[in-house]
């Protein structure tokens, strides 16, 4: 007949630990170890085991000791909630900031990709402008040693005019005297 009992009343039992589990941590802790205290004693029962004579002294402080223990428990267990709550949150908190730096990432990168792209287009322009310049360095090279011989050939021919003009004066001048 206990195996029927014990069924029914752990399967209400876990139903009920359960229910309590998922509101309150700390009242899931102490279901649970009533559950637990609960599935010992149908676990002596149901063996028929030797129990120990034990006086009402020793039950009394076992009660308190147990008493003791069940509020220490609690009190662990709510400050074990306490830190795991604390963990979540800085967790929550963790993510949050790796999610905010990996957009950061992105963000600096797509801008330095944008960046190099600009430094490539300035560097080839650059680089077909040094090219003009050279050119046009080399062209303007070419027309001073081009203009410079073209001076020296006009000074040469206004020379030669001054000089042909200097002697035709000379050679009416000479003529007029003969």
């Amino acid at each position: 007949g206990s195996g029927s009992g014990s069924g029914s009343g752990s399967g209400s039992g876990d139903n009920i630990q359960n229910a309590v589990m998922e509101n309150d941590p700390v009242a899931a802790n102490t279901t649970s170890m009533a559950a637990t205290s609960i599935a010992r004693q149908q676990l002596l029962e149901s063996h028929h085991l030797r129990r120990r004579n034990t006086s009402n002294t020793n039950n009394a402080e076992d009660n308190r000791l147990k008493s003791r223990s069940m509020t220490v428990d609690a009190e662990e267990a709510e400050k074990h909630y306490a830190r795991r709550q604390e963990q979540e949150k800085l967790t929550e908190d963790l993510l949050e900031m790796v999610g905010k730096l990996k957009d950061n990432f992105s963000g600096i990168h797509a801008q330095l990709q944008r960046d190099n792209r600009v430094l490539d287009e300035t560097d080839q322009l650059l680089d077909a402008n040094l090219n003009k310049v050279t050119r046009g360095q080399k062209n303007l090279d070419t027309f001073t040693q081009r203009s410079t011989w073209r001076t020296y050939y006009v000074y040469f021919a206004v020379l030669f005019a001054i000089l042909v003009w200097v002697f035709m004066i000379f050679f009416i001048y000479v003529t007029k005297f003969l």
